[in-house]
């Protein structure tokens, strides 16, 4: 997938209503560093126009919560007592899109249309939370 406009914005969609959206690039009237809710303001301004830049500031996988973990995991095995999963890696091939979605809606930064965390990052699409 090439790195276009187009594709970041369809990107940042999947995390509509999430307060994700950083800037990492300031203006004079949009100051570096500044929190915003990804909406169709933040969308418009992703161009070639626009003197600031956002990434989505997002949680790494590898930082999943207890609670997360249970839950991504009961919806691969929905048998199972939730007791019985002990934390450890998720396997992104997995996964299915419910799965996704509710990582995305946690604000973790997955894989997107077959390109990796890591070049979402190097695409300076994705900053990661340290």
């Amino acid at each position: 997938m090439e790195k276009s406009y187009g594709n970041q914005k369809a990107l940042f969609a999947l995390y509509w209503g999430q307060i994700v959206a950083v800037i990492i690039k300031g203006s004079y009237t949009h100051k570096e560093g500044a929190k915003h809710v990804v909406s169709s303001h933040v969308l418009e301004t992703i161009n070639s126009y626009s003197k600031h830049k956002y990434a989505l500031e997002l949680k790494p996988l590898s930082s999943i919560s207890d609670a997360h973990f249970l839950e991504v995991m009961w919806r691969i095995f929905p048998f199972q007592p939730r007791s019985s999963f002990k934390k450890g890696r998720i396997y992104m091939d997995h996964l299915n899109i419910n799965q996704c979605d509710y990582l995305r809606s946690k604000g973790y930064a997955i894989p997107w249309n077959g390109l990796s965390v890591e070049k979402l990052v190097e695409y300076g699409w994705v900053k990661l939370k340290s």
